[in-house]
């Protein structure tokens, strides 16, 4: 493995770079670039860094069911419940998809409890209200990717979960990260 450039965060680094010698020995080169500041100073301090990296492991900035987390990533878990769920695994099945179907409802529902579940846990003095508020939001997330995926279904000639042809629509987009 090559790792070129110092990632911002140590968790990123470290991530990315255990992914090699799991079953095999493994060989990672470090290349750094001499004009970056971040390089240099890792490179300088390369031995004693890689001896106690875990102490500079940053706690985790990401909350469960924030808004940022939802925009990222709720649309994927709807979608791939009611694809394996609800019988529309076939690449070319996502046409087939109405947001009346049996089980989309009971779907949605599961998240939103789960949501909860899970707000709760993080927010121990959370009253009624601002769960309300969030399960509002929740739903209402949902709603509005059932409706997307609903209305793609019913107006164009074919939708699909993942482009194999470029001429058709992609209903899951890519989220790309780069450091």
């Amino acid at each position: 493995m090559v790792v070129v450039g110092q990632p911002k965060l140590t968790s990123e680094y470290i991530q990315a770079s255990s992914r090699v010698g799991r079953s095999n020995e493994g060989l990672i080169f470090t290349l750094y670039n001499p004009t970056k500041t971040r390089d240099r100073s890792h490179y300088e301090q390369f031995f004693s860094y890689h001896q106690s990296f875990y102490k500079f492991v940053e706690p985790t900035s990401i909350t469960p069911f924030s808004e940022p987390a939802r925009e990222r990533g709720m649309h994927a878990v709807l979608i791939s419940m009611i694809r394996h769920i609800l019988g529309l695994q076939a690449n070319d099945l996502a046409s087939r998809f109405s947001k009346n179907m049996d089980g989309v409802e009971d779907l949605k529902n599961f998240i939103i409890d789960r949501s909860i579940d899970i707000f709760r846990e993080n927010n121990q003095n959370a009253d009624d209200n601002i769960v309300n508020e969030f399960k509002s939001e929740i739903s209402s997330e949902l709603d509005i990717i059932m409706d997307l995926w609903h209305d793609k279904a019913q107006y164009l000639i074919k939708i699909i979960y993942c482009i194999i042809i470029s001429a058709l629509v992609n209903l899951i987009i890519k989220y790309i990260i780069i450091f």
